[in-house]
């Protein structure tokens, strides 16, 4: 690919995912806005408690999402189309063994789910059907969404979000209506199942007409090398991952556990805004990050600390930026969207600002690091204390000018969900 078709790929890929991200934001909030009158509360908190539980249950995923779309960047820009074949087929392997686990996981801790709440709500009917629901929905979107992987390395991300803003769409209105006419959350469980699945069968049939070559049967084994690296790659995510998730998933469990479900619900709202806010950014950073992986494969040591330098810039121009509007307006936002009856205590309101702010600042290091494989470098080298690959990914984070970020991974490639 040219280096103009490339700029080209990057603008467009910005552009739609940032205007269907916004499209998609303002549907799920007139959503919860319906979803707090109708419903209230204590389904709110629920939703919130089980969404941190589902991400506890993602570290079954061990970090395969980023090792194998690592290890794609090379051959998509040398069109090495057996050694693709090999990668996807080994991720579609395991990541169906993934949903396996999550399901199998998730269904096993229903009799405990007492445990994780200080006090469970006595008027809401069906809590374990309503918990098994989310977990298979949960466990659904990992399957055929393998392939978007490989729409987001070609830099065709705005394909998978064009399906998934149609999807969502029609999904989301369906669900308001069905809330408004029946009340039952378990019939909106059953949409977001329907909606997950159509769509990632959606995304898996377009890539496969994109690339037809995904469908040949004679499929070669991988090289022992690179299934060698990809195995090192894993174990050195895994101490990352489970950071990930001790630190930024179980807000909703720690508060369920210790204050209760009301509160639980309460902090909710903040969370959506900011997975919002996430989201926006993740989808900038998303449209670049393939291109920066394709610069490595390719380009030479000064090309890359230049775009590095540039990258760098914007992200912290755009997060300033964000983050003045951010303490200023989180709280009048809360007020006018569902009222101030919904809203928690300032000093709540400020810790949250402060966490969210630490989480952006890191980002764009993260990112970078990620499609090099600087992350899993640092691991790898702290692991084995010897030569190798370890040694190949830190020489080039030093080579990119290593942001020095302590970064950490977000699954951005595993499993599509409906889950607010």
């Amino acid at each position: 690919m040219r280096r103009a078709d490339s700029g080209e790929s990057t603008a467009k890929n910005v552009k739609f995912t940032v205007l269907s991200e916004l499209v998609l934001a303002g549907l799920k909030f007139v959503s919860r806005r319906v979803f707090v009158l109708l419903l209230g509360k204590e389904y709110l908190g629920l939703n919130g408690l089980f969404t941190d539980i589902l991400s506890m249950l993602s570290l079954a995923e061990l970090g395969f999402g980023v090792s194998i779309t690592y290890s794609l960047y090379g051959p998509v820009a040398r069109e090495d189309r057996e050694l693709i074949k090999s990668l996807i087929r080994l991720y579609r392997r395991i990541y169906q063994g993934v949903s396996l686990v999550v399901l199998a996981v998730g269904v096993s801790l229903t009799p405990f789910l007492p445990f994780f709440v200080r006090e469970m709500p006595a008027d809401i009917p069906n809590i374990s059907l309503i918990y098994i629901l989310n977990v298979v929905n949960a466990s659904v979107s990992y399957l055929f969404t393998y392939k978007s992987t490989l729409l987001y390395v070609y830099q065709k991300k705005y394909i998978d979000g064009m399906i998934r803003a149609i999807v969502t769409l029609f999904a989301t209105v369906v669900q308001i209506v069905t809330l408004m006419l029946t009340g039952n959350y378990v019939y909106y469980l059953y949409l977001s199942i329907g909606a997950t699945l159509i769509q990632n069968i959606v995304i898996s049939i377009k890539a496969d007409k994109r690339y037809p070559y995904l469908k040949e049967k004679k499929v070669s084994p991988l090289p022992g090398t690179i299934l060698q690296d990809i195995r090192r790659n894993v174990s050195a995510m895994i101490l990352h991952r489970i950071g990930s998730v001790a630190v930024f998933g179980t807000d909703n469990f720690l508060i369920a556990k210790f204050v209760g479900i009301v509160t639980t619900g309460l902090y909710s709202n903040y969370m959506m805004i900011r997975g919002f806010l996430n989201v926006v950014i993740n989808a900038l950073f998303s449209g670049i990050t393939p291109v920066m992986g394709k610069l490595n494969a390719t380009e030479t040591k000064v090309q890359k600390q230049e775009a590095f330098r540039r990258l760098n810039f914007f992200a912290a121009w755009l997060l300033g930026w964000m983050s003045i509007c951010l303490f200023w307006l989180y709280d009048p936002f809360i007020h006018i969207w569902l009222g101030g009856r919904l809203s928690v205590t300032q000093t709540g309101s400020i810790s949250d600002r402060g966490e969210l702010l630490c989480d952006w600042y890191a980002h764009s290091g993260s990112k970078y690091e990620e499609c090099h494989g600087i992350v899993l470098g640092r691991a790898l080298q702290s692991d084995s204390g010897g030569p190798g690959q370890s040694d190949r990914l830190c020489d080039t984070g030093k080579e990119m000018g290593d942001s020095g970020h302590c970064c950490r991974y977000t699954d951005q490639y595993g499993g599509i969900s409906f889950l607010d």
